[in-house]
């Protein structure tokens, strides 16, 4: 459930995950870049909108989140991010509704994140903790009450991991695999897709994020344990 202010939202699990970029061959920064995406719904109790107001569908972005090794994905079952941590990466959030038309079409509304910590862990579930702060430019109104304090605590899947693959390798897909078992002891997968290597897109400015193949995994969170 995430509450901010009098509002309360119910999560949307098929949008909710921890997801890693997984880079062994790139710059050690970013050898490990993770993100926590949310999608929320009001919940059936929510009572902060009326019933002429404009369709929510709020989604909860928490990224890059950096500076953080881990060598195996279950040991997120004891991370703690924020002022009460020893990470010393700040940790960027915004919240923005999916749904919103006209003037408030694609406004995102800066967040910051007091404490984020995971209290428990069920096969690639995590239950999560987290509250912080919903802000707006100055001289804004919130007219749908989506501002001030929120608290969060919910249960969130690790999803997926995106890994880059050196250009020589014959079959992206299992020097994938074998990188993210390696790497993040990720064994099992659900499904995938391979963006292979594009000579043409690695000339470019940003050459360096594309002179190699990038594989995207899914964990099989849905279908139980790990």
């Amino acid at each position: 459930m995430l509450t901010i202010g009098t509002r309360s939202f119910t999560p949307v699990p098929a949008q909710c995950g921890i997801h890693l970029q997984l880079d062994t061959i790139g710059p050690p920064h970013s050898r490990q870049v993770w993100r926590i995406d949310a999608g929320f719904v009001p919940a059936d109790e929510d009572a902060g909108a009326t019933p002429w107001s404009e369709s929510e569908l709020w989604r909860l972005h928490v990224a890059p989140i950096m500076g953080l090794e881990l060598t195996d994905w279950r040991e997120w079952e004891n991370v703690a991010l924020g002022n009460e941590s020893d990470h010393l990466f700040p940790l960027n959030a915004n919240f923005e509704n999916l749904c919103a038309q006209g003037r408030g079409r694609g406004e995102v509304r800066d967040a910051y994140v007091d404490h984020c910590k995971i209290i428990k862990r069920d096969g690639y579930l995590f239950v999560l903790q987290m509250d912080g702060a919903v802000e707006l430019p100055e001289g804004e109104m919130a007219e749908d009450g989506v501002v001030g304090d929120f608290r969060l605590l919910m249960e969130i899947p690790f999803m997926s991991v995106n890994i880059s693959v050196p250009v020589n390798a014959s079959d992206p897909l299992a020097a994938g695999r074998a990188i993210a078992a390696k790497e993040m002891g990720l064994k099992g997968v659900a499904r995938t897709f391979v963006r292979p290597f594009d000579p043409e897109r690695a000339n470019g400015p940003f050459a360096r994020h594309f002179n190699k193949h990038s594989v995207w995994v899914e964990t099989p969170w849905r279908v139980g344990r790990d």
